[in-house]
């Protein structure tokens, strides 16, 4: 089959890094087709993304977003896994250009143009953590494809692991599948084992994106998201060769953008930001948080 999928969008970044909200955001742009809770739940359901357009209805967005029954983008493993199906794999791995021969590549590409086609959009978008590894692998299937990495200070990044419930149960790709839990039980500090998640996650993305155009490639820090969430939206419709519309802007004014930045200095000793930030000390002044 023919690639027909022309620049599709996929965001990607550490977990807990505003990877999320960005996808929401941008999701309120009409040109834009993503995979909804809706799809997520019922795969062999294309069909249901005709109800994305309810997500870019800033008034609906405003009242019901935090509505289990309203349609929203979503990472949508389980659709991913119908075309890339690993066997016994651990933690979720890596994949590179060399991975692709496992792939149902047709199957992919009829499923995102059927999602294109239901809800009327010219551009596929996806957020999913597990694409921050697997960038060599996308890019090899959609050589055009532009890949948005949402940067966050790590130390945010640890306090924000720490803080969700599904944490201790993660199969982590870089520990052979074993949780943080295992690992805990295993003496390793709880908290290390979150700032290695961050560490390892962007230092994947800064290796992989050594192999794709630089054009194809942008960041967006999660301060500036905050800060000023219209102005970086904008930069990235530029980036992305999208026009802005007065519509998304409402979208955007819909969400309560704050930073949570501020939470981990209450949080942590000064014993566990000194072992945070001998852990990912390098790194985070390589990107300029220290």
């Amino acid at each position: 089959m023919t690639n027909s999928i022309e620049r599709p969008i996929f965001v990607v970044g550490s977990g807990r890094s505003g990877t999320t909200v960005f996808y929401r955001l941008l999701a309120g742009h009409r040109s834009l087709g993503w995979l909804s809770s809706y799809v997520a739940r019922f795969p062999g359901s294309p069909w249901l993304a005709r109800l994305n357009f309810l997500y870019q209805v800033p008034g609906l967005v405003k009242r019901y977003r935090d509505e289990r029954w309203f349609p929203k983008p979503v990472e949508a493993f389980v659709i991913w896994d119908l075309f890339h199906p690993l066997e016994n794999s651990l933690g979720s791995p890596p994949l590179t250009e060399e991975d692709v021969a496992g792939a149902d590549i047709e199957g992919m590409l009829h499923y995102i143009s059927k999602i294109l086609r239901f809800s009327r959009c010219t551009h596929f978008m996806n957020k999913n953590t597990r694409n921050t590894r697997r960038i060599r692998y996308l890019q090899a299937i959609f050589p055009d494809a532009l890949f948005i990495h949402i940067v966050r200070d790590g130390r945010a990044v640890t306090n924000s692991f720490l803080n969700v419930d599904w944490w201790p149960r993660l199969s982590i790709w870089w520990a052979e599948g074993k949780t943080p839990g295992d690992l805990q039980r295993e003496g390793v500090d709880p908290v290390l084992t979150a700032a290695r998640m961050w560490k390892f996650a962007v230092k994947r993305v800064m290796q992989d994106k050594a192999h794709i155009p630089p054009e194809q490639y942008m960041e967006v820090r999660y301060e500036k998201l905050m800060q000023d969430p219209i102005a970086e939206v904008g930069r990235v419709l530029d980036f992305c060769g999208l026009p802005w519309t007065p519509r998304l802007r409402s979208h955007i004014e819909a969400f309560d953008i704050r930073s949570r930045n501020f939470k981990w200095a209450n949080r942590f000793t000064p014993r566990q930001v000194a072992d945070i930030e001998e852990e990912i000390g390098p790194l985070l002044k390589q990107l300029q948080y220290v």
